[in-house]
């Protein structure tokens, strides 16, 4: 069997992203993850503060930044991501 590629996703740690809602994203995509058995296709990590603290929170998806995005806006995009593959 092919194994699936992994999307990563990369969470602003920082505390200006912490507070503006980098906890409340990251807790959304793992309880999607979970919910729906896909949790083997997305490797999540936090990061340092990546100097982008006006415009958080910022998550990178396959390298792509997402600036000031809700977590069901993201979601959405690693649905997309899914479907490509």
């Amino acid at each position: 069997m092919k194994k699936r590629p992994c999307i990563n996703v990369e969470l602003c740690m920082g505390s200006a992203c912490f507070v503006r809602g980098n906890r409340k994203v990251a807790a959304a995509i793992r309880m999607f993850l979970a919910e729906n058995g896909l949790i083997d296709r997305v490797r999540i990590t936090g990061a340092l503060c990546g100097g982008r603290c006006g415009e958080g929170p910022t998550v990178t998806i396959n390298g792509t930044i997402y600036r000031n995005r809700t977590a069901e806006e993201l979601i959405t995009r690693l649905r997309e991501l899914m479907e490509k593959e």
